[in-house]
C-alpha cells in the first residue's frame, strides 16, 4: 500500500498492516515532515504515533535529497535511526504523453500569464513557502538574464509566500520574466 502523505494516510495503512499484514510505504513531502517534526517535539502521544507509523513502514520515500535529510533527522528524533536504510529519494516526474516539446503553447502562456519574451525557462513546481528557496532563484535572475537574455522563470504553485516573491521580483526588475 502506498501512502502519498504521512497523515492521515499513515493511520489506516498501519491498521491494515496490523490486521492483514499488507506492507505499506510512506512518501514524505518536506512540508509534511516539518509539521510532523514540530508535533513530535511538542507531544509524547504524537511522538509514539509517528514512531509506530514510520517504524512499521516497509519503505520510506522522500521527494528530494533535502526531504531525505530532514526525514533522517526526524527518524533520529523518534529513535528510529536504523530505519534510514529503508529511505529512498523518489523524484516526482512528468507524464511524457502530456509533456511534448513542439506543441503550440501560445494559448497556455496567455492563460497562465507567462511572458512571451523568453525561449528557455527555469520552472519550479511546488507549494509557495518561504523555506523553499524561490527568493534565491529570483535574486539570481538578474545575473542569469545578463548572461542569457532569453531565460525566464515560472513558479507553478500556490502558497502564502507569493506576494513577498512578487514584490521581490518587481524590486529586482525581473517581474516580466
Amino acid at each position: 500500500m502506498h501512502c502519498g502523505n504521512i497523515k492521515p494516510a499513515g493511520y489506516p495503512a498501519r491498521w491494515v498492516f496490523e490486521r492483514c499484514r499488507v506492507p505499506y510505504g510512506i512518501y514524505f513531502h518536506g512540508g509534511d515532515l516539518l509539521s510532523e517534526q514540530h508535533k513530535i517535539r511538542q507531544s509524547a502521544f504524537k511522538r509514539r504515533t509517528a514512531r509506530v507509523i514510520f517504524g512499521g513502514a516497509a519503505v520510506l520515500m522522500a521527494n528530494s535529497a533535502w526531504t531525505r535529510d530532514l526525514a533522517l533527522t526526524v527518524l533520529g528524533e523518534l529513535g528510529l535511526d536504523g530505519q534510514g536504510q529503508r529511505l529512498r529519494v523518489v523524484h516526482l516526474g512528468t507524464d511524457p504523453d502530456r509533456f511534448r516539446p513542439g506543441v503550440e503553447t501560445a494559448a497556455l502562456r496567455e492563460r497562465a500569464e507567462i511572458p512571451n519574451g523568453a525561449r528557455r525557462w527555469l520552472v519550479t513546481v511546488a507549494r509557495i513557502e518561504d523555506y523553499k528557496g524561490f527568493d534565491t532563484v529570483i535574486q539570481a535572475l538578474p545575473a542569469i538574464v545578463a548572461q542569457q537574455p532569453d531565460v525566464g522563470y515560472v513558479i507553478a504553485g500556490r502558497g502564502p509566500d507569493r506576494s513577498r516573491l512578487e514584490k521581490l521580483s518587481h524590486k529586482l526588475g525581473v517581474s516580466d520574466r
